[in-house]
C-alpha cells in the first residue's frame, strides 16, 4: 500500500513538471531556450529564483497562487530538517521561560483589569455622577430643578451681580449640585452692562467777566447698556442666581443635539 501511494505521488510530481515545462515552452523549442534551463525549473533541484526574477516572461507552475507578504514567510514551506526552518531556529534560539515571578505579576495584572473592568460595571448600573446628584434630591427648593431635568423642562434664571440684577437666562438644564450651581445649554441671555459715557451740557455763565457766554461742561456718568445673546453653554454659580422658574413655552431642544453636546 505504501509502495503504491510513494509511486503515486511520484507520478503526479512528474506530471507536474512536464506540464510546467510544456507550458512554457514546446518540445520543439531550442533546448537553449530559457524555459529549458535547469534553474528555471520551479519543481527542479537547481531552481535559481533570483535568475528567475530576471528572466522575462517567467511565470510560477501556478499563477493563481497568491504571494507571500514577505520572504520570512516562506521559512513555513521548509521541511523541519532544513537549517533556514521554523522548527530549526527555535532549537537553536529557544524561546525564554517565564519565571514564577513573571507569571505572577502577569496574574496580578490580569486581576486588576477584571477589578477595573468590574468597578465600571458597577458604576455604570448607579448610572453618571450627574444622575447620582440629582437623585439624592428629596425636598426643598432644588426639588424643583430636579424636576425640571427629569422632564427635560427649560429653566429661567434671574442673575445678579455685586450692585444688583445683572439679567435673565433662560435654556435646557443638564445639571446642577447642592450650591444651586447650573450647566444651561442653548441658552437665550438679556442682561445688561454698566459703561461710564460722557455727557455734555451748554451752560450760561451768570458771573465773571465772561458772563453771558455758553459753555460746554463735559462730564463721565454711569449708564446701562442692555444687550441680548445666544449661548450654546454656560455655567452660571450658584452665588449669582437669584430666582429660578420653569420655563414650559422655551422652544425644545432636538434629541439627537442634547445627546451630542
Amino acid at each position: 500500500m505504501a509502495d503504491r501511494l510513494g509511486h503515486t505521488q511520484d507520478r503526479d510530481v512528474s506530471r507536474i513538471r512536464d506540464g510546467h515545462r510544456s507550458r512554457i515552452a514546446s518540445p520543439s523549442e531550442d533546448p537553449s531556450t530559457p524555459a529549458l534551463d535547469p534553474e528555471l525549473d520551479f519543481l527542479g533541484p537547481h531552481f535559481n529564483a533570483l535568475k528567475a526574477l530576471r528572466t522575462k516572461g517567467m511565470q510560477p507552475p501556478n499563477i493563481k497562487v497568491r504571494p507571500l507578504d514577505n520572504v520570512y514567510l516562506t521559512r513555513g514551506l521548509l521541511p523541519d530538517d532544513d537549517p533556514d526552518s521554523f522548527v530549526a531556529r527555535l532549537a537553536k534560539n529557544p524561546r525564554p521561560v517565564r519565571s514564577e515571578e513573571a507569571k505572577a505579576q502577569i496574574a496580578r495584572d490580569k486581576s486588576r483589569v477584571l477589578y477595573v473592568a468590574r468597578e465600571r460595571e458597577r458604576l455604570a448600573e448607579k448610572g453618571s455622577a450627574l444622575e447620582r446628584l440629582v437623585a439624592r434630591v428629596t425636598r426643598g427648593p432644588l426639588l424643583l430643578l430636579r424636576r425640571c431635568y427629569e422632564n427635560k423642562t427649560a429653566v429661567r434664571v434671574v442673575t445678579r451681580h455685586s450692585h444688583g440684577v445683572r439679567g435673565v437666562a433662560t435654556g435646557h438644564l443638564l445639571g446642577f449640585d447642592k450650591y444651586m450651581n447650573m450647566v444651561l445649554q442653548n441658552v437665550e441671555e438679556s442682561y445688561t452692562v454698566l459703561l461710564r459715557v460722557q455727557r455734555s451740557k451748554l451752560v450760561i455763565l451768570t458771573e465773571g467777566p465772561a458772563a453771558g457766554q455758553e459753555i460746554e461742561n463735559v462730564r463721565w456718568v454711569k449708564q446701562q447698556d442692555k444687550r441680548r445673546r445666544h449661548l450654546r453653554q454656560v455655567l452660571l454659580r450658584g452665588d449669582s442666581v437669584v430666582l429660578v422658574s420653569p420655563a414650559p413655552n422655551y422652544p425644545a431642544q432636538p434629541a439627537a443635539k442634547r445627546s451630542r453636546d
